[in-house]
């Protein structure tokens, strides 16, 4: 829809004459009504034509001005040519329409930019989405949808990893003895079981910390209480925070904690039900590395994060 153009002609002051109220005979009233006649024209045409056909065009609700919780009083565009404003000419902030918006894994909404930057990542564009993959191990492994590398007793998978660069053999020299042929933690329940509430799983989780994941199977959260404690740090789960899955972890395990116990608990109403579940890093690692179906790539790893916890634990005792 075209805007109705202003058309009238404004040369009013000029088409009189020299001596209008002489010669065109105009009263005083009607000359000064002559130099009105322009601006009440525009009036006329702002209030009664433009103004209705922008309202019908949707211009009233496609620009909040602050008055109508538009929420910023400053408008510019940055030097990528996008829209950006302000409240208070400080603090700018792309349009909502120029980029996308942007949450860290927990939630947290991060400012908008016009530009964004993955690191360690993959980025493409299919015409309708931009696409980022995650970290992708260059031997194929891909992390799942949350990032995560989860290692799990019952199905260890094919994890590869790489040096930035090749050592030499001196550096090759200094590496740790593999000492997990001795391990002897191990999975543990104890305690009575319970035909309702039971664990189903213990895994291993590397993310940015080595973590362990529990699974339990429960008919109903109401007045379940799970909790994850590890050298005096408890976690606990109740119904507001337990997932779908029945799962919970217990995150940021120091490498000198790989062969410490992690231990679970159920509570329901306060009172404890099933068996108290035992594990840890070394217990993962030892069915690892006694697990015929275990590949090279992971006896490789498993082997590497035991070691480099038994190299933490002699430099602090040290």
């Amino acid at each position: 829809m075209a805007l109705q153009k202003f058309t009238d002609d404004m040369h009013i002051i000029a088409k009189l004459d020299d001596e209008p109220n002489d010669v065109g005979g105009l009263t005083a009233t009607e000359l000064k009504a002559k130099f009105d006649e322009g601006g009440v024209a525009l009036q006329r045409y702002i209030n009664e034509t433009m103004l209705p056909q922008l309202e019908t065009m949707g211009v009233e609700q496609a620009v909040l001005l602050p008055e109508n919780a538009g929420g910023f009083k400053y408008m510019r565009l940055n030097g990528d040519k996008v829209l950006e404003v302000s409240a208070d000419g400080s603090t700018w902030q792309a349009t909502g329409s120029s980029g996308h918006l942007i949450f860290d894994k927990y939630g947290k909404q991060m400012p908008q930019r016009s530009r964004t930057k993955f690191a360690n990542s993959e980025v493409t564009d299919d015409g309708t989405y931009t696409i980022v993959q995650g970290v992708k191990d260059v031997n194929g492994v891909t992390p799942d949808t949350d990032g995560n590398i989860t290692l799990s007793a019952g199905s260890v998978g094919a994890v590869g990893y790489n040096t930035p660069q090749a050592l030499t053999d001196a550096q090759k020299a200094l590496r740790s003895a593999d000492t997990t042929g001795a391990i002897t933690a191990t999975t543990g329940l104890d305690g009575t079981a319970d035909g309702q509430y039971k664990w189903v799983s213990a895994a291993l989780r590397l993310e940015n910390t080595v973590a362990v994941r529990i699974r339990f199977a429960a008919p109903s959260l109401e007045g379940l209480t799970v909790k994850v404690t590890m050298n005096g740090r408890t976690v606990t789960y109740t119904a507001d925070n337990i997932t779908d899955e029945g799962e919970g972890y217990f995150n940021n395990i120091g490498a000198g904690e790989y062969g410490d116990t992690v231990t679970a608990i159920m509570e329901k109403d306060g009172a404890q039900i099933a068996e108290t579940l035992t594990y840890s890093v070394a217990a993962y690692i030892r069915e690892a590395v006694n697990k015929e179906s275990t590949t090279e790539k992971t006896l490789a790893l498993v082997r590497a994060l035991w070691s480099y916890g038994e190299s933490a634990k002699a430099v602090s005792a040290s």
